[in-house]
């Protein structure tokens, strides 16, 4: 007799970082329109530079049993890039 299991964190956070990726922009810029630009890519990182410290977002805790439960958040954050870095346009978070 088998049992499932399903397995989940108790609790997680989410981090966020600036990084610049030429490859990612090119294969993007290639397509020629904005649609590319604003579509959200999820990629494994290879040749990156990360322009700064990444930083904590948002932390979930499971069983959630707050009675206000949403899925609405909002987070502002500020990345200081040092000087030496010199020119780079960030590509990516």
């Amino acid at each position: 007799m088998y049992h499932f299991r399903c397995c989940t964190f108790l609790r997680y956070t989410s981090f966020i970082q600036p990084v610049t990726a030429s490859k990612l922009y090119n294969d993007v810029k290639s397509h020629k329109d904005l649609v590319h630009f604003e579509t959200a890519y999820v990629v494994k990182l290879h040749r990156v530079a990360r322009l700064s410290p990444s930083q904590p977002v948002f932390t979930f805790t499971h069983p959630n049993y707050s009675t206000k439960k949403s899925n609405h958040r909002y987070k502002k954050l500020q990345f200081e890039i040092s000087r030496d870095t010199g020119s780079a346009m960030v590509h990516g978070m």
